[in-house]
């Protein structure tokens, strides 16, 4: 058989002649391509019985031009790619491609697909031992994972989708499981963060029983933590793509309950709504928490909304931006002694924030959240001993959080920031140009829009609930403030 091994890489293209001459593997002659053009060439020229291409070396704009010249070619396709993705294996197979290499190319694995194409080309056969040749049903696969198409390959099936925590992983976790899983007849389809086995003709107990195994290995094998979720379908109750969905959902525990779990589908919960802001009073306790510097009340506070769901588990999204509530309250605790100023601190906050929103487990972040107010506490307590604080930054706090009182006053503030009223309204005034009146006015005449645009609350109410006695002063001085009247306003909403 002759061989043209078509590659950018000449490494890689010198390493399988290498391989191939070194096994003795029935070719009687290699060539090489490095580009399109000398492979659309050799095709021509060398009439090769056997095609090891690199399918990142054809480009988008001449897919067409190759597919079409393949059209011609009557001898046998390996492709080989760098990415383990659904595009790759449909270029695959529109080659009609009977074997899938993915780089970083295994030497053991390299022969072994060679050496099948070889034999099957000689019995004239396709081979079922590898997932990528079976040409029709692969796609069909696939896109039952995420349209709703009927059964087209066995009344039951099973399904196991792998999440390991290091992404990086995927690849070679793929194609460990190709080798691995005992059936002829299964399909392993990777996808960005995980891998759906699907396993015709299992039972229940069957596919359960497989994914203890492949747990049971993979610890062996010293890879990454892994969560495994477990299916079986009947397809007269359920397609493959609301079943993956139920798995995609099962997949969300790992926030909860970290990895190296398997779970059933059927235990899957239902995610509870809720609001993810911090209320008022959940605001006012933060922040007498941190003024306090109440490091047990902190951490029973964080445990105690983090740790313990009697009611069920909330949507891991909604408690993302829960946790980012909170890292706002840090924050501003933080400009009160100006520690965001303070270079380390400032990427400790960064990387909190990070945290937070891709950290995949809660309890770390919890953990890393509670880390960070310690740190926090412990830069107060120098700035605290230096006396550098900010007393205007506490002292604007401490009007958002009281400015619903009709009483509050300029000599309360003052005196909660031990300053005269004097000095701190020249301070005030030289660093925001407003008078402390003119700030309430502007925190209560913020608060008057959102209840205006959000509540069915009257004006006369609303005057009451942002600490106006007199709900006409406060119609006259929303409208010197927006244009318009608090009416109008409600209205235009």
């Amino acid at each position: 058989m002759r061989l043209l091994i078509a590659d950018r890489d000449s490494t890689e293209r010198n390493g399988i002649e290498w391989l191939v001459k070194s096994y003795s593997m029935r070719i009687s002659d290699i060539h090489q391509s490095s580009d399109m053009v000398s492979l659309l060439k050799e095709l021509e020229e060398f009439k090769p019985d056997l095609l090891l291409v690199e399918l990142e070396m054809i480009p988008s704009t001449g897919w067409e031009i190759f597919l079409h010249k393949i059209e011609k070619f009557d001898g046998a396709i390996i492709a080989i790619t760098t990415e383990a993705v659904f595009e790759r294996a449909w270029q695959a197979i529109q080659i009609q491609s009977s074997g899938l290499l993915l780089k970083p190319l295994s030497p053991e694995r390299v022969r072994l697909v060679i050496s099948k194409v070889i034999n099957n080309k000689k019995n004239k056969k396709i081979s079922e031992l590898d997932i990528w040749t079976d040409k029709e049903i692969l796609p069909r696969y696939y896109n039952s994972l995420f349209f709703e198409v009927g059964d087209f390959r066995a009344n039951l099936i099973g399904i196991l989708v792998l999440q390991p925590e290091d992404k990086s992983e995927i690849r070679e976790l793929s194609e460990w499981l190709q080798d691995s899983i005992s059936s002829h007849h299964r399909y392993v389809l990777p996808l960005r963060d995980h891998i759906v086995c699907l396993l015709p003709d299992y039972t229940g107990e069957m596919v359960y029983d497989e994914g203890k195994r492949i747990f049971r290995e993979a610890i062996r094998r010293n890879s990454s933590k892994l969560f495994i979720v477990v299916s079986s379908i009947n397809f007269s109750s359920i397609t493959i793509h609301a079943s993956y969905e139920k798995a995609l959902q099962s997949l969300k525990t790992i926030f909860f309950v970290g990895y190296q779990q398997i779970v059933k589908v059927k235990n899957t919960p239902v995610y509870l709504d809720i609001d993810p802001f911090l209320t008022s009073n959940e605001q006012r306790e933060w922040m007498e928490m941190l003024e306090k510097g109440d490091k047990l009340g902190i951490k029973r506070w964080l445990y105690g909304k983090f740790t313990e769901f009697p009611d069920g588990y909330p949507d891991p999204e909604l408690l993302r931006i829960r946790l980012t509530s909170i890292l706002a309250q840090l924050r501003r605790f933080m400009k009160t002694y100006q520690l965001e100023k303070k270079h380390q601190m400032e990427i400790h906050y960064q990387q909190i924030f990070q945290t937070i929103l891709h950290e995949p487990v809660l309890f770390r972040i919890v953990q890393e959240l509670l880390l960070f107010t310690y740190d926090i506490f412990q830069q107060v307590q120098n700035q605290r001993g230096n006396a550098s604080g900010d007393f205007i930054e506490r002292g604007l706090r401490f009007i958002d959080e009281n400015y619903c009182r009709s009483d509050l006053s300029l000599e309360e503030v003052a005196n909660f920031v031990q300053r005269s009223p004097s000095y701190f309204s020249h301070i005030l005034s030289e660093r925001r140009q407003q008078t402390f009146r003119q700030y309430l006015a502007e925190v209560r005449i913020k608060k008057a829009k959102n209840l205006l645009s959000t509540t069915s609350l009257t004006v006369r109410e609303i005057a009451f609930a942002i600490g106006y006695d007199d709900p006409n002063y406060f119609s006259r001085l929303f409208k010197e403030n927006t244009g318009c009247s608090p009416r109008l306003w409600k209205t235009k909403k």
